[in-house]
C-alpha cells in the first residue's frame, strides 16, 4: 500500500490513462476484426483491461497470428499488442512505484526528443531542460521589471504556444518524478532502493 497521497495520485493517473490507451486500442483491433471476419466481441472493455488483460494479448496475438490484413490493420494489431503488454507491465507488477517512475522517464525522453526535433527545424537543436532554464530566466527578468528593480523591456518568450506547453508538461514530470523519488528515500532501504 503506498503511504503517500501524491504518490498515489500520480500511479493512478499514470494507471488511468495507460487504460485509457489500452481500451482504445483494443476498440480499434476490434474494428480490424469486424473488418476482416466479420465477428466482434461484445463486452466491457474496461472490465477486460483491468480483470483479464492478459487474455485480452492472447486474443490479439491470435488475431495478428492467424488473419490476413492489410498493412494499416496490421499496424493498429501491433500497437494494441505493445498497448497490452505496456499496461500488463505497468499494471501487474508488484513494483507498481518504481514502473511508474520508469513510466515518467520514458514521457518525459520522449517530451524532450520532440521538443529537440521542433527547435531542430528552427535552427537550434535545444532540449526542454535548457528551454525551461530560459523560460524561468525570462520570467525572473519580466517580475523585476514590472517591481521597477531592472531596466528594460519586457521580453517575450521565443517558443510557441505548443513548445510553452511542452515545457510546462515538463516541469509537471519533473515534479512528479521527485514527488516519487522523495516516497522512496523516504520509505525504503538502500538495499531496497536499488532492487527499485
Amino acid at each position: 500500500m503506498i503511504k503517500d497521497k501524491r504518490v498515489s495520485e500520480i500511479i493512478n493517473e499514470i494507471l488511468k490513462k495507460e487504460m485509457n490507451k489500452t481500451i482504445e486500442s483494443f476498440v480499434q483491433v476490434e474494428k480490424v476484426n469486424k473488418e476482416i471476419t466479420g465477428r466482434s466481441l461484445e463486452m466491457d472493455y474496461k472490465n477486460m483491461v483491468l480483470l483479464y488483460p492478459s487474455i485480452l494479448l492472447e486474443y490479439v496475438d491470435n488475431l495478428e497470428k492467424n488473419t490476413t490484413y492489410n498493412e494499416e490493420q496490421g499496424n493498429i494489431i501491433k500497437n494494441a499488442q505493445k498497448q497490452l503488454e505496456n499496461w500488463i507491465s505497468i499494471y501487474e507488477s508488484p513494483n507498481i512505484v518504481s514502473e511508474c517512475y520508469e513510466y515518467l522517464i520514458q514521457e518525459k525522453n520522449k517530451l524532450d526528443n520532440d521538443f529537440k526535433e521542433r527547435t531542430r527545424n528552427k535552427g537550434s537543436e535545444e532540449t526542454l531542460l535548457l528551454a525551461s532554464a530560459k523560460i524561468g530566466g525570462i520570467a525572473l527578468r519580466n517580475l523585476q521589471r514590472e517591481n521597477n528593480n531592472l531596466e528594460g523591456n519586457i521580453e517575450e518568450y521565443p517558443y510557441t504556444t505548443e513548445e510553452l506547453e511542452m515545457i510546462d508538461k515538463f516541469s509537471e514530470i519533473t515534479k512528479k518524478q521527485e514527488i516519487i523519488e522523495e516516497y522512496v528515500e523516504q520509505n525504503y532501504s538502500e538495499e531496497d532502493e536499488e532492487q527499485i
